[in-house]
């Protein structure tokens, strides 16, 4: 964030905003990471970002586990996303879709999607993000 901050500041560019959009989790689903730890360990990696400049957090929920593995499954982690979103003004949901992918075909493997999910995915958040930061009063 700061060599960004400080390429800008040399090159002339006003930064009017800076945003993080995440879409992370699988890996803590696939460790039974519970939602309380992933929570503290989100939490304390976007305190560290907004000291450093992040104004708002665009979150993309994660998809389901698409493996073999009886014991994997990604809703816990899922849900503390959601869950967390719900209760702070500055992290905002810009995507559930990914959690459609399995049940629609849309997975190659155990975690990773087709491009056409990952194009659907992202024009879903692009969108949301765009009409929070467009209709948000400052």
């Amino acid at each position: 964030m700061k060599n960004v901050q400080t390429f800008c500041e040399q090159h002339n560019i006003t930064l009017r905003h800076q945003y993080l959009l995440w879409c992370q989790g699988e890996s803590d689903g696939d460790h039974h990471t519970s939602a309380d730890e992933y929570t503290k360990q989100f939490m304390h990696m976007y305190e560290k970002l907004k000291a450093v400049g992040i104004e708002h957090c665009f979150l993309i929920g994660i998809g389901a586990y698409n493996g073999t593995a009886d014991d994997i499954c990604y809703d816990e982690i899922r849900n503390a996303q959601y869950s967390f979103a719900e209760h702070r003004k500055d992290i905002t949901v810009v995507s559930r879709l990914f959690e459609t992918m399995k049940a629609r075909g849309l997975m190659k493997d155990s975690f990773h999607y087709y491009q056409a999910g990952y194009n659907e995915v992202g024009k879903d958040a692009a969108i949301n993000t765009a009409k929070y930061v467009l209709t948000t009063v400052e």
